[in-house]
């Protein structure tokens, strides 16, 4: 019985083509998210212990966007809510397969409303536009929370085992949703407290939501390579397919004279060939 294979040449195509460089403006928007709220949290966590006469502790970070340096923070907060739109995009085309449209859709949404509310915050600071500047902080944490829970709520009823691996991260959006919730909740519901620990627990919120993106996007980053590389290793044992059976004398199905179409006893010819 004759042994035929066909070998197919990968063909690139214009669809192919456009799916590549989706591919990697959704990575370079991940990755200006990432960049950028790590950058965020370098900045505020400097501006503050840098900053002559205020405290961490007590004072919010939006005291940091006055006097002479408040160009900073402000500065800061306006690239900051930028980057997270760029994010909200890039996860948008990265996580819709594990989400599903109307649940990657909302999500996108709400980042995108959470970055222009963090750039609001750097253009109408609290010396100028005290409640524009309050809208925009709420708007932010409320729109990041309800997205963690989304995230979370939808990563936790996947099912396919291709993608087990996405569950704990649902685990660790729920987890991050009910910490900031929790954390705004006693900035509101404890005004006395809150104000005497107003910026840790600012900085407390920051870091929970920042650090999800962070997390978050490194994942994305990561299974993205992840999935490049099992694409080439695909392509690396076509290859090594393809030149053991030119090797073995396999053309288009049809063995060469004199060749075995036994791949054993064809190592075995061969190698008695050479101690003769």
């Amino acid at each position: 019985m004759l042994l035929h294979i066909p070998v197919t040449m990968p063909r690139s195509s214009s669809a192919e083509r456009a799916a590549r460089d989706r591919n990697r403006l959704a990575r370079l928007f991940i990755s200006a998210g990432v960049m950028g709220a790590a950058l965020s949290l370098l900045v505020i966590t400097m501006d503050g212990i840098l900053r002559p006469g205020y405290s961490a502790i007590s004072q919010a970070i939006s005291d940091l966007g006055g006097g002479q340096h408040a160009w900073v923070l402000n500065k800061d907060l306006i690239a900051t809510g930028l980057l997270i739109m760029l994010f909200a995009v890039g996860a948008r085309g990265a996580m819709g397969g594990a989400l599903g449209q109307k649940s990657v859709n909302a999500m996108t949404a709400l980042f995108l409303l959470a970055g222009a509310g963090i750039a609001n915050d750097g253009v109408f600071t609290e010396y100028k536009a005290l409640q524009l500047h309050i809208l925009g902080f709420y708007t932010a944490v409320t729109a990041l929370t309800l997205a963690f829970f989304l995230v979370g709520a939808r990563l936790l009823r996947l099912r396919d085992d291709q993608r087990w691996r996405w569950r704990r991260y649902g685990w660790y959006s729920l987890l991050t949703g009910l910490v900031v919730l929790l954390l705004i909740v006693v900035y509101v519901a404890l005004p006395t407290y809150a104000t005497d620990f107003q910026g840790l627990i600012e900085r407390m919120i920051v870091g929970a939501a920042f650090g999800w993106q962070i997390v978050t996007g490194c994942q994305l980053l990561r299974q993205d390579q992840l999935e490049h590389m099992g694409d080439a290793q695909r392509h690396i044992s076509g290859a090594a397919q393809r030149r053991w059976r030119e090797s073995r004398g396999y053309d288009g199905g049809l063995p060469h004279r004199g060749v075995s179409d036994d791949p054993q006893k064809a190592g075995r010819s061969q190698l008695l060939a050479q101690v003769d």
